[in-house]
């Protein structure tokens, strides 16, 4: 539903951004461009761009996404430990090597808590 971009510092939470999520991104441009297809959302092609309506929307989608996270952290212009985690967050990680990928981030972050107190 949602992407989000959380700041902690010093085991504090410094503050979020809250962007529309991958796939309510993905199905608002299908609804409302009538032209265009429900499809799968893959990249086969390691070109920038597609060669055909579905790896263009799938580039246009997948890798947008990434870009958008990429520049929202840039702008905070933190040197903290970056990972992306939950919902469909492993089909942008390819764009994005320099993330981590955390399978269950709020489950393991409760454990972590639970464990501290």
């Amino acid at each position: 539903t949602a992407t989000t971009i959380v700041v902690v510092e010093n085991k504090a939470l410094e503050g979020a951004i809250i962007c529309p999520g991958l796939m309510t991104s993905f199905q608002s441009l299908i609804n409302k461009a009538s032209k265009l297809a429900e499809t799968n959302l893959e990249t086969k092609t390691r070109n920038h761009y597609g060669k055909n309506t579905q790896e263009a929307l799938s580039l246009g989608v997948l890798k947008g996404h990434a870009e958008m996270i990429k520049g929202l952290v840039r702008d905070i212009n933190s040197e903290h430990k970056l990972f992306i985690s939950g919902g469909h967050s492993k089909k942008v990680l390819e764009f994005m090597p320099e993330y981590q990928y955390v399978k269950e981030a709020t489950i393991e972050g409760i454990k972590a808590i639970e464990k501290n107190n």
